[in-house]
């Protein structure tokens, strides 16, 4: 099968980047504002590096920095790289630091967001993106309040259970200079990555 063939479309709105996630993309208008900094939030079992990898592999030259677990190929292994070194190897439009948590554990928030400030400059300069990971229910109140601060856009992986019945749902927490959707987009999580459920809509 031809992989390239099953991506979602390029956005048409050149000023956008497609995020790999069909859906997603038609809820932010064609997909990332290009220049903008993106915090994926959620648990570990929420599919958050899928959709990480998702998204880096929309493009060939892009950048994947592991801070916290074995690289797979094409990724950077930067378990012993201090977050000034981090900054001088982000290359490419789409960038993703998997995760922010190891960052703020290892070197204080302080540091973190200076680090993130950074990737901000880096970003609106070059016309990138880089989207940040960060674990939910790790961080306190206030240092996560910084982070989301930080960022110009918040998309939160969770779980809604009902019953026996359970459905994972993405819903934008924050949008800079957008509206928020009030509606979630539920999502299945599969060996190719996060796909949308078709069949249901969460609000």
């Amino acid at each position: 099968m031809n992989t390239k063939e099953a991506k979602p479309p390029a956005p048409s709105d050149q000023s956008r980047r497609a995020t790999g996630m069909a859906g997603l993309d038609n809820v932010l208008d064609g997909g990332f504002p290009r220049g903008t900094t993106i915090l994926i939030l959620g648990s570990p079992t929420s599919g958050l590096e899928l959709m990480a990898r998702q998204f880096w592999e929309q493009e060939a030259g892009g950048t994947y920095l592991i801070l916290d677990a074995e690289p797979d190929a094409g990724m950077v292994d930067a378990r012993h790289l201090p977050p000034d070194r981090l900054a001088t190897m982000m290359k490419g439009d789409r960038v993703v630091i998997d995760s922010l948590s190891t960052l703020v554990k290892k070197y204080t928030i302080e540091i973190t967001i200076q680090f993130m400030t950074i990737c901000s400059r880096d970003t609106r300069k070059r016309d990138s993106n880089i989207l940040f990971l960060c674990y939910k229910d790790v961080h306190d109140p206030t240092e996560m309040a910084r982070i989301i601060r930080a960022v110009d856009i918040v998309l939160e992986l969770g779980e809604i259970v009902s019953g026996t019945d359970s459905v994972h749902v993405m819903s934008i927490k924050k949008n800079r200079g957008q509206q928020v959707p009030e509606e979630g987009i539920p999502y299945l999580i599969t060996a190719k990555g996060l796909e949308p459920s078709t069949t249901r809509r969460v609000k």
